[in-house]
């Protein structure tokens, strides 16, 4: 089954793409982010069709408390117009798209610092390569997903 990860931003979206088969989540590429919903929308389900997706991983980034950061809200809302996107394009799309793409969130927490973190230590610069911080963000998150359903975690 393929999967689409996404680290969701403001000014980025960072996208992902595994597959729970090879159990390895790759970085894709970023949609910017402060371009509207409806472009926003409109991008992620012809990603999702060409990279073939059957479920969405969206990362919630959640407080080191565990409580839910102020984020968290603006997130759920998009997850719901994506899901009323996915169906819409369902009719367009019934050969290509399932009826039913289940979106699942997924606790991001130091997920760009770890992005950071890991791109650094391949001695990657962080500042010259932002966009890349983002793809690598969601790759984390979307892998630590396949992880634990490996594990029957989730």
């Amino acid at each position: 089954m393929n999967y689409l990860g996404i680290d969701f931003g403001e000014k980025r979206i960072g996208l992902a793409i595994g597959n729970d088969e090879v159990n390895i989540a790759f970085p894709l590429k970023n949609i910017a982010g402060d371009q509207g919903d409806e472009k926003i929308l409109a991008q992620l389900i012809e990603v999702i069709l060409s990279e073939e997706s059957q479920e969405i991983v969206i990362g919630l980034p959640m407080l080191l408390s565990g409580m839910a950061g102020k984020q968290v809200s603006k997130i759920q809302e998009f997850a719901e117009k994506l899901k009323q996107a996915l169906s819409q394009a369902h009719q367009k799309y019934p050969y290509s798209l399932p009826a039913h793409v289940p979106i699942h969130f997924w606790d991001e927490r130091l997920s760009t610092t770890s992005a950071k973190r890991l791109m650094l230590d391949m001695g990657i610069n962080t500042k010259k390569q932002k966009d890349k911080i983002d793809q690598a963000a969601a790759s984390l998150i979307l892998q630590a997903f396949l992880d634990a359903k490996k594990n029957q975690n989730v």
